[in-house]
């Protein structure tokens, strides 16, 4: 027989009540229907009726939170370092005060960026409806105020600087075409017991090469769902997973010059990575190599030349050559800075704008680059870029010329507006950081490189 308590207390403002009635009866929701439903409640709740004294109410809102299984796992010469499985349910919070044309996005002013950065955010890992609403108000409440302060400091600086008209005309957010989308969760077993026993076999490989003097194995398998929901009516759900091996191995020359060199398998999931016998083949092979390197004797001369790259070093060279560094095929918007003298300062540091380049020549004739993000294997090879619906809830098209014929025709981008680019193409990619959680930002997906006139290893 089901219980119901009346429990007296003090209750956040969210709830308006001085009775909270608890079922104890445990929820037959599924944890999707209860996430979801938690997101539209406190969203509609905050666009309504979100508001501070002498400050606009927001005019957009959105949430993100990611509902994942995390195992991470480390050896080194047969044995274990570390095993830990982990659950993780946290959110990401997007708050803009102002408009379309003008809000309190691209502003640089070091002192409240600082105050108002917020990391992801944990939310509780029961299916507890009011606990994720509080942590979606506690989020909402701090971005807010510190939106409202950035766009009161930013209309302050416009006013004392001589924006150019192309920059005072340009919109601060692009309006997005409402998507709705539920794709199904990508399960797989996560096998704790398996991948220990995969980590320690490789890492004993090691014990027999005594000059290698440091080595690992560490595996990183992550599964989740990504649910979005922002206050135009865009709500998507969609599978985040990735499953990786990297080994690492280091020595020293005789002459004292470190040397290291390292392995790593990606793929969408665990049942697509590299068989055990495959890896341990190139283990021999880098192990092989890197000894090979530390008795190799010592180039003192230069050489100016060719340099030949091969298999995954060109996936490497052209990541960094067209999608990282200052010029690349991401478009990057130039924002308004408190301080002026920043300006001079940032443009050292910062990327650099590609839009006046489209239409012009920027490679060899023979080159064409494409993004192709619903890709989702190569010659039997599944790729862990594949998507369908990127960070924004912006639907991408199934194929973007980037470069045609040495030409650039356009960059990626997301819902930030720039001088050639007004409206995202989909590009809001969703990342894994460096130390676990996830992060938004314009970026490639899949990517399709072709050069027409190329030669074969053997003429090059």
């Amino acid at each position: 027989m089901k219980k119901t308590h009346y429990i007296t207390t003090i209750i956040p403002a969210m709830l308006i009540a001085n009775v909270l009635v608890i079922n104890i009866a445990k929820s037959q929701e599924p944890p999707s229907d209860v996430i979801k439903r938690a997101m539209k409640d406190e969203l509609s709740r905050n666009i309504s009726n979100l508001t501070l004294e002498g400050v606009q109410k927001p005019y957009f809102i959105s949430y993100t939170i990611c509902d994942a299984k995390t195992l991470r796992i480390s050896a080194t010469l047969g044995s274990l370092i570390s095993s830990v499985e982990t659950p993780v349910r946290e959110h990401l919070t997007d708050v803009f005060v102002g408009d379309y044309q003008r809000d309190n996005q691209n502003f640089f002013d070091i002192n409240i960026l600082a105050e108002s950065y917020q990391e992801n955010s944990s939310l509780p890992l029961d299916n507890d409806y009011f606990g994720i609403r509080r942590g979606l108000w506690l989020s909402t409440d701090k971005k807010y105020k510190a939106a409202a302060e950035l766009l009161e400091a930013k209309l302050s600086a416009i006013k004392q600087q001589n924006l150019s008209e192309e920059e005072a005309s340009l919109p601060d957010f692009s309006k997005a075409t409402t998507v709705v989308s539920d794709l199904p969760s990508l399960k797989f077993n996560i096998d704790k017991s398996k991948w220990e026993n995969i980590a320690k076999e490789l890492s004993t490989a090691f014990k027999n090469y005594k000059n290698i003097y440091s080595s690992n194995v560490s595996v990183f398998i992550y599964q989740s769902d990504i649910y979005f929901l922002n206050s135009e009516g865009t709500e998507t759900k969609v599978p985040f997973t990735i499953a990786a091996v990297r080994i690492n191995a280091q020595t020293q020359a005789d002459d004292g010059e470190p040397l290291a060199d390292h392995l790593l398998y990606y793929s969408p999931t665990p049942d697509d990575l590299p068989s055990i016998e495959t890896m341990k083949n190139d283990v021999k092979i880098m192990a092989d190599n890197l000894l090979t390197l530390r008795n190799a004797p010592v180039f003192n001369d230069s050489y100016t030349g060719p340099v030949l790259f091969e298999n995954q070093a060109v996936a490497e060279v052209f990541a960094q050559q067209f999608f990282s560094g200052k010029s690349c095929l991401i478009a990057k918007r130039k924002p308004v800075y408190s301080d002026p003298k920043m300006l001079f300062y940032m443009g050292q540091l910062g990327a650099q704008s590609m839009d006046d380049k489209i239409g012009k020549p920027l490679v060899s004739k023979d080159m064409n680059i494409k993004s192709t993000p619903f890709i989702s294997d190569f010659e039997g090879t599944k790729l862990i870029g594949s998507y369908q619906v990127d960070g924004d809830g912006v639907k991408p098209a199934t194929e973007l010329v980037l470069i045609e014929n040495g030409t650039l025709k356009n960059l990626l981008n997301d819902r930030t507006p720039t001088p050639k680019i007004r409206e995202s193409n989909g590009h809001k990619r969703l990342a894994l950081q460096i130390g676990g959680g996830i992060s938004t930002d314009a970026g490639p997906g899949i990517i399709n490189i072709n050069a027409g006139k190329g030669m074969t290893p053997v003429k090059l």
